[in-house]
């Protein structure tokens, strides 16, 4: 339901819609309809990684990184996950997200969740 305090929804039909071009390739029975699916693939495939606005930076010889750094924003929200030396460092961005949308609540491995109410910036 799309309400006029929440973002309408984006990933999960942009995720439906690759799957199934993904299957109308792989079903497809000639060239045509394998070639159609194709261009609906790569179109599908665009509109999720916009969707999501995925991104990622390799690591920086400099710092203790080891892994490239992968970011994916949703409701205003960036999730940045790099590897590190130390483990993986998780680091969560809300100050793009709409006010509408807040507070930031967020739980790490089942600890419950905790309120972020960072201020303004």
């Amino acid at each position: 339901m799309n309400r006029p305090d929440h973002s309408p929804a984006v990933v999960s039909p942009a995720l439906d819609r690759l799957r199934a071009s993904l299957a109308a390739f792989h079903q497809s029975t000639d060239e045509a309809a394998a070639g159609d699916a194709a261009v609906a693939t790569v179109a599908a495939a665009q509109t999720l990684l916009d969707a999501l606005s995925l991104r990622t930076y390799l690591a920086d010889p400099n710092t203790n990184d080891r892994g490239e750094q992968i970011i994916i924003t949703a409701y205003g929200v960036d999730l940045s996950i790099r590897r590190r030396d130390d483990g993986v460092f998780v680091h969560v961005d809300s100050v793009d997200m709409p006010p509408a949308l807040l507070p930031l609540i967020g739980e790490f491995n089942s600890s419950g969740e905790n309120v972020y109410s960072e201020g303004r910036r």
